[in-house]
């Protein structure tokens, strides 16, 4: 009887694994390259002196990647969030109001007509780091399109990119308020050079970015964030100041031993239609990444220092805030069964007089835990 018990079971798990094998080898047929979902949980906690905010919310994120001919392919991270909390603002309560809603960082079409070109379209990836700055355009989903071109050799790669969007979306709207009217414009040339020299890779960035045609509802959002606006509503607001500048970015990473790697890194920004004392943003930012006991360990730490014409607040999602100077630090822990906890603490001084932008703290945690389905 026991030994018909475990010819049983062993029939089961090989039925078992056929049967993944086979559902996995039907996705591929069907194109499916890569399937990953990630359940994120996040608490987020604000106190500042006019401002108080606390929020959790539920996510369930689809990270894909779908071949829809030789050379094209569909690259997405969307899925669904549910959000709850309480908030109590002195000026502006819709900012941190909680929603339930679908959500996406990127959903868009890849082309490579050749290895060294890559032609992007739809809603590009703001997180990507040779196309972005956590003080220009971090975060924020972009409609539009994106080109680049990837020089590659030894010691040496060089990546161009360049980005032509229309950054007019609801992202935001949990926070501020939906943008109701007007086509505004972003353009981007950024150029990358990567450059490895033994156990150190050292990057480093420099380009150019323009904001135009940003709507009247935006500018009286981002009167609340930091920004020069005149004006008194929605009507009548507007930025003070263009935006056209230039970005600067530099990082090295080093290899101390196998099971440490440290990275200081530090991007730069210049609003060149702005005026001195509102123009310059800056951010400072050391990793530390290890590994104990199969548990991948990062702890990170920073200081940052933004004025308040640097780039539009609504169109980035970062902690380098307009009209604010301060600190981060954080702890990330990821154990082997993918779980991935992050602590996260940033203290942030106001640089501005005005009555809406007051010192404030925010307090996070979040627990993610990925699954790898083909």
């Amino acid at each position: 009887m026991q030994k018909n018990w475990k010819i049983l079971l062993l029939l089961t798990m090989i039925s078992g694994a056929a049967g993944a094998e086979s559902i996995s080898q039907k996705a591929k047929e069907l194109g499916v390259d890569n399937l990953d979902i990630d359940v994120v949980s996040k608490f987020a906690a604000l106190q500042g002196q006019t401002d108080r905010a606390n929020k959790f919310a539920m996510s369930v994120l689809f990270d894909s990647q779908l071949t829809l001919t030789n050379d094209f392919k569909f690259i997405s991270y969307a899925g669904f969030k549910y959000e709850t909390g309480t908030a109590n603002s002195g000026f502006n309560e819709r900012r941190y109001a909680a929603t339930s809603k679908l959500v996406y960082d990127y959903a868009y079409i890849s082309y490579k007509p050749f290895n060294f070109i890559t032609l992007e379209a739809g809603a590009v990836d703001n997180t990507s780091d040779d196309s972005v700055s956590p003080l220009v355009n971090y975060g924020v989903s972009f409609l539009g399109a994106r080109e680049k071109l990837k020089i590659a050799s030894k010691y040496m790669d060089v990546t161009l990119v360049a980005t032509q969007a229309m950054p007019y979306n609801d992202d935001l709207s949990d926070s501020i308020g939906t943008v109701n009217e007007g086509t505004p414009k972003f353009f981007s040339e950024i150029v990358n050079a990567d450059i490895k020299i033994s156990d150190t890779l050292i990057k480093l960035k420099a380009g150019h970015f323009a904001y135009q045609d940003l709507s009247n509802s935006v500018a009286n959002s981002d009167r609340y964030f930091g920004n020069t606006v005149t004006g008194n509503d929605e009507s009548d607001s507007e930025y003070a100041y263009n935006f056209k500048g230039w970005l600067y970015g530099a990082s090295a990473k080093f290899k101390i031993t196998n099971y440490l790697t440290v990275t200081p890194a530090i991007d730069t920004v210049k609003n060149d239609e702005a005026v001195e004392g509102k123009n310059k943003g800056r951010t400072a930012k050391l990793n530390i990444d290890s590994e104990i006991i199969n548990h991948k360990i990062k702890a990170f730490f920073g200081n940052f220092d933004n004025e308040s014409d640097t780039a539009p607040a609504f169109y980035r999602k970062s902690i380098q805030k307009n009209s604010y100077k301060g600190n981060f630090v954080g702890l990330t822990i990821e154990n082997p069964e993918s779980l991935k906890t992050t602590i996260k603490y940033v203290d942030r001084t106001s640089k501005s007089s005005s009555l809406l932008i007051k010192d404030e703290k925010v307090y996070s945690i979040s627990l993610r835990k990925s699954y790898d389905i083909f």
